[in-house]
């Protein structure tokens, strides 16, 4: 009980920090005893339960399909931000979202190419797909709201999953694509939050 103890304290910063925003400077015991409350480490938690993001156990097919995706997913609901956002700041988001995601997508494309791999079409998640819908959907104000919350969630998914990618990735090419696009997608987020 005694070491229990000692793991929820030692593991409170961490939590005070990942709530802030702050870089998340724990060490890997920390972690596990965060895990163990039940809380993710380095990854987004999907409806179910279930981690989606957790790219250290992401090998690289997974990581080119979940990546290819977020960013399909971003240049598609970017497209819509240009069309439907009343203001005139989330439309040019959604600008910068489609030719930072399309840059994204052709430097993914350029690492798979030189570890000998490829990437096929992107294939949307049904979250994706389903939020594309309810972006569709909405008008006014209520686009602009779906639209940052939405935008707050994916890049979040996939910072995290950029950086747990960049850390132990199983391929070399994709670990420098994933930590060379880390600090753009950092940007889309802080971006899209002080807005």
């Amino acid at each position: 009980m005694k070491s229990q103890t000692l793991m929820f304290a030692v593991s409170l910063p961490a939590l005070a920090l990942a709530a802030c925003g702050e870089p998340e400077t724990t060490t890997t015991t920390e972690n596990l005893a965060v895990t163990d409350m039940g809380v993710a480490n380095d990854g987004a938690m999907m409806d179910d339960g279930a981690m989606m993001g957790d790219a250290a156990a992401m090998n690289a097919d997974q990581f080119i399909t979940n990546i290819s995706a977020s960013d399909a997913y971003e240049i598609a609901a970017g497209q819509l931000a240009q069309e439907k956002a009343t203001s005139q700041p989330l439309r040019d988001f959604g600008a910068k979202m489609v030719e930072d995601h399309r840059a994204s997508t052709n430097n993914l494309m350029q690492a798979a190419s030189e570890a000998g791999m490829t990437v096929g079409e992107p294939q949307m998640t049904a979250e994706q797909q389903a939020n594309l819908e309810a972006l569709r959907s909405a008008t006014g104000s209520e686009f602009d709201s779906a639209y940052e919350s939405q935008q707050v969630a994916a890049h979040e998914q996939a910072l995290s999953m950029l950086r747990s990618y960049a850390d132990g990735g199983d391929v070399p090419a994709l670990r420098t694509f994933a930590s060379n696009t880390a600090p753009v997608v950092e940007g889309h987020l802080n971006m899209i939050r002080d807005m």
